[in-house]
């Protein structure tokens, strides 16, 4: 092993759909240039991802959140995830019989959003996100 100092020479960054970030980067040592030297580093993206004026933040926690509530047509419904993971969002009835099913599959963290129209009758209704150990229900109400 050549002990010393090393000079940065290039890097490369990639990562995947669930949030890893790769980073290789290559050095050259100064005191024998023909000895070179590749470090790896692998982290999520969130730890890398700048946070200021103008930038994006992930959430900290779970939630759910609908609007406007009561609705007569369309509701929107956010939800925030604090990591990336299988989610089903879904509504229900009173009598507990799920009536639609919003979402089902693998999404990454940050915020999300979904309408819902329903083409069923005035009423009680329920959103339920279920996300790994995260399960959330809001009531809402739909007016003709």
């Amino acid at each position: 092993m050549v002990d010393g100092e090393y000079q940065f020479e290039w890097a490369k960054v990639t990562a995947d759909t669930f949030g890893h970030v790769y980073i290789y980067y290559g050095e050259v040592n100064l005191n024998s240039p023909s000895i070179k030297r590749v470090q790896y580093v692998s982290t999520n993206w969130q730890d890398v991802l700048p946070v200021g004026e103008g930038s994006y933040a992930l959430p900290n926690d779970f939630s759910l959140s609908t609007y406007p509530n009561p609705f007569n047509s369309t509701v929107r419904i956010d939800y925030e995830l604090s990591k990336s993971s299988d989610v089903q969002v879904s509504i229900f009835n009173t009598l507990g019989q799920q009536v639609a099913t919003l979402f089902n599959g693998h999404t990454n963290a940050g915020t999300h959003t979904l309408n819902w129209s329903p083409d069923a009758a005035s009423g009680v209704y329920f959103v339920k996100l279920a996300s790994g150990e995260f399960v959330a229900s809001r009531k809402i109400l739909y007016i003709r």
